[in-house]
C-alpha cells in the first residue's frame, strides 16, 4: 500500500511576508500616482480630492515619500529607499504640513484644511494636538526643528556633516567674488598671469631632499601646491577649495573616429567545418554552435557529445591548428566557456581589427559609476569592451616583450584619466627616463611637476610621495575614515586628490 505523502503545510501571511510587502507596495505606489495626478488632472472625484485634502499644498512631496517607500517594499535598493532616508522624508513631510497650517490666517482653517488648502487634515490635526500640549510658539518651534533635522536624515548625512557642508557651501557663495579678484590679480611663483596653472611644482624642491628620511623632509604644503592649505595636526596637503570649479573635460571630439569599414571578414563557416572535420576523424561527432569574434581571436564554441573526453580534444590542438593553418601556439582550447557547457577552440583571426581608443571611451562600460578611476584596457574575446579600475591596482607592473604595446596601454591609462577626472581629483608625477614617452603631458594642469627625465630626482620624489602617503593615513585617522573617498566624502568635495605615479 502506497504511503501517504504528508500535506505541504501553506505559508502563513504575515507582516514581514512578500506577500504583504507587495500588496503594500502596490497600495502606496497607487497612492504616490494618485497624489501626483491631483496636480495634473481638474477631476473632482472622490478619491483625488481626499488625497488633496490630506496633505493639503505638500501633496506632491507626499507622493514622493510614497512612490520610495513602495520602492523599499519591493526591495529597490537606492538612497531614499533606506529606511533612514524614509524616516526622513515622512518627518519633512509632516513638519512641513504643520508649518503652512500655523503660518495660515486662523479663520475657517479646518474648511481650508477640507479643501485641500496649507498642510491639509494631516497638518492641521498635528497642529492643533501640539497646541492644545503646548503653546502655539513652541509648536512653530518644534515644527521647525523637526523640518531641519529631517534634511540631513533625506540625504543619509549626520546632522554634523550636513552643517559643515552647509557653511562650507555658503562660505564659497560668498568669497566668490573675492577669489574671482584674486585669480585676475595673482600670479603664482614663477608663473606669469595668463599663462596655464599647474597644481605645484615640486621639481624645484627635489634636490633638496637626497639622503633625507621622508618623516624628515621637512616639505610643506606651501612649498608643493598652489591653492593649497596644510590641515592642523597633519603634514599633508589639502584643497582649501576646488581650484578648477568650472573645469571642462576634453570633447570626445578630439579623438580620432574609428573607419566604418572595418569589419572583420572571418570565414566562420568553413573553419567551423574544418574542425568538425578535423574531430571526426579522431571519432569526436563535435557540432560548432556559435562563434564570437573578437580583434584579434575567434572563439568557436563546440558541442561534444556526452560521454566524450575533454582531455581527449583538448590533445587535438596541434592536429586542429594543423588543418586550420595556424601556429600550434595560436590555437587555445577552453573547457568550458564560462557559463555554458560548451568547449572554447580560439582561432587567431586572419586579419587583425585595430581598437580604437575613441570607441572604448565611448562606450558605457567606463561611465559604470562603480569605477572611481576607470581605465580601459581594450577589448576580450567576444569584442566587449574591458574597463579596469586603476584606485583597486595600487602597485601595478606592467610587462612585456619590446613591441608587445606596454607604452600603448600605458598612455591608454593616462588618457582614460584625462578623458574623464579633473586636476582637483588625480594628480600626476610621471618619470620618463627615455625622455621620448611621456614629455607630451608636459603643460597639463594635473601634472604635480614636470614630468622628470632625470634620473637624479627620481628618488627624491618617490620619498616625497612616502611622506604625503603617512601624512594621509594620520589625516585619515584623525577623521575617522578609511581612504580617500571616505574623506573627500565627508568633506563635501575633492579635498584630497588621487596621486598616481607613472614610471615608464
Amino acid at each position: 500500500m502506497a504511503r501517504r505523502g504528508r500535506p505541504k503545510k501553506r505559508n502563513k501571511i504575515t507582516y514581514e511576508s512578500k506577500e504583504t510587502k507587495v500588496f503594500a507596495g502596490l497600495l502606496f505606489l497607487g497612492i504616490a500616482i494618485l497624489s501626483l495626478l491631483t496636480y495634473f488632472v481638474e477631476d473632482e472625484s472622490l478619491v483625488l480630492r481626499s488625497l488633496q485634502s490630506i496633505f493639503g499644498e505638500v501633496t506632491f512631496l507626499s507622493s514622493v515619500f510614497f512612490f520610495n517607500l513602495a520602492m523599499a517594499l519591493f526591495h529597490a535598493k537606492y538612497p531614499f529607499s533606506e529606511k533612514r532616508s524614509l524616516f526622513g522624508q515622512a518627518l519633512f513631510v509632516l513638519s512641513l504640513s504643520i508649518i503652512f497650517t500655523l503660518l495660515a490666517d486662523n479663520e475657517d482653517l479646518f474648511e481650508k484644511a477640507k479643501d485641500g488648502q496649507m498642510g491639509g487634515l494631516a497638518g492641521y490635526y498635528i497642529a492643533r494636538f501640539f497646541e492644545r500640549q503646548l503653546f502655539a510658539q513652541f509648536t512653530i518651534l518644534i515644527a521647525f526643528l523637526m523640518l531641519v533635522f529631517s534634511i540631513p536624515l533625506m540625504l543619509m548625512m549626520t546632522v554634523t556633516d550636513f552643517i559643515e557642508k552647509l557653511a562650507l557651501k555658503l562660505k564659497k557663495l560668498f568669497s566668490k567674488n573675492n577669489t574671482d579678484k584674486d585669480e585676475d590679480e595673482g600670479k603664482t611663483d614663477g608663473q606669469e598671469a595668463g599663462t596655464l596653472p599647474t597644481f605645484g611644482n615640486i621639481s624645484k624642491r627635489l634636490d633638496n631632499f637626497a639622503n633625507v628620511n621622508p618623516g624628515q623632509m621637512g616639505m610643506k604644503a606651501k612649498d608643493v601646491h598652489v591653492g593649497i592649505k596644510e590641515e592642523e595636526g597633519s603634514d599633508t596637503v589639502l584643497n582649501e577649495e576646488l581650484k578648477y570649479p568650472d573645469w571642462k573635460l576634453p570633447s570626445i571630439e578630439l579623438l580620432n573616429e574609428p573607419p566604418t569599414t572595418r569589419k572583420i571578414k572571418e570565414d566562420i563557416k568553413g573553419k567551423s567545418e574544418i574542425i568538425e572535420e578535423t574531430l571526426k576523424s579522431f571519432g569526436i561527432n563535435g557540432k560548432v554552435m556559435d562563434a564570437a569574434v573578437g580583434p584579434t581571436v575567434t572563439q568557436y564554441a563546440l558541442d561534444i557529445p556526452l560521454g566524450t573526453k575533454v582531455a581527449k580534444i583538448a590533445n587535438l590542438k596541434n592536429d586542429i591548428a594543423l588543418a586550420l593553418a595556424v601556429s600550434s601556439n595560436a590555437v587555445r582550447i577552453e573547457a568550458p566557456i564560462p557559463g555554458t557547457s560548451y568547449i572554447g577552440i580560439e582561432v587567431p583571426n586572419t586579419q587583425r581589427e585595430a581598437v580604437y581608443f575613441r570607441e572604448l571611451i565611448e562606450g558605457e562600460e567606463i561611465k559604470n559609476p562603480k569605477y572611481t578611476l576607470p581605465v580601459t584596457v581594450g577589448k576580450n574575446i567576444s569584442g566587449k569592451d574591458i574597463v579596469t579600475d586603476i584606485q583597486k591596482m595600487p602597485h601595478l607592473l606592467v610587462a612585456g616583450a619590446t613591441g608587445s604595446g606596454k607604452s600603448v596601454l600605458t598612455n591608454s591609462f593616462i588618457m582614460s584619466i584625462l578623458m574623464y577626472k579633473t586636476p582637483d581629483e588625480v594628480k600626476f608625477i610621471m618619470v620618463d627616463p627615455k625622455q621620448v614617452e611621456l614629455s607630451d603631458y608636459n603643460g597639463i594642469p594635473h601634472l604635480l611637476t614636470p614630468v622628470i627625465t632625470d634620473m637624479a630626482k627620481v628618488n627624491n620624489a618617490l620619498k616625497w610621495a612616502i611622506s604625503e602617503m603617512e601624512s594621509r593615513y594620520t589625516l585619515f585617522r584623525e577623521n575617522q575614515v578609511r581612504n580617500i573617498g571616505g574623506y573627500n566624502e565627508k568633506r563635501g568635495f575633492s579635498a584630497l586628490p588621487y596621486i598616481m605615479i607613472v614610471i615608464d
